[in-house]
């Protein structure tokens, strides 16, 4: 006989981070699969119609197949902080482009309003 705690069971559910709601939808869900409760009786308890408990019934088992697909084993890359390093650069890259190019569309400017150019202005001793 192996020794070891008693399995909860649908208990298990409680211990999830989820609104109370959520929780009760999932025990039902869980227990008409066990086969301890009807769908009509399904239905009754969530307030719900056949085709919509079939439904919810399948994204919770959907979600829960999707999340234990199999993953790469190991703590994810930590590539993250070196894209927030790279996106500080080009935000900085970007800011500095800005820069010249409002620079240049006034120097643009300045010339179509001077055709032959920015002159500069004689000092008032000169002729």
């Amino acid at each position: 006989m192996l020794a070891g705690r008693p399995a909860e069971g649908i208990e298990h559910i409680e211990h999830l981070s989820a609104s109370h709601r959520a929780k009760q939808r999932l025990k039902t869900v869980v227990e008409t699969l066990h086969g301890d409760v009807s769908i009509g009786e399904a239905c009754d308890r969530l307030g719900v119609h056949a085709s919509r408990f079939h439904e919810m019934r399948h994204e919770a088992l959907a979600a829960a197949a999707e999340r234990l697909e199999p993953r790469h084993p190991g703590r994810k890359q930590r590539r993250a902080l070196a894209d927030i390093g790279e996106l500080e650069r080009l935000k900085s890259r970007v800011a500095e482009l800005e820069k010249e190019l409002v620079l240049e569309r006034t120097r643009t400017d300045v010339a179509r309003v001077a055709p032959g150019g920015v002159r500069r202005a004689r000092s008032r001793g000169s002729p």
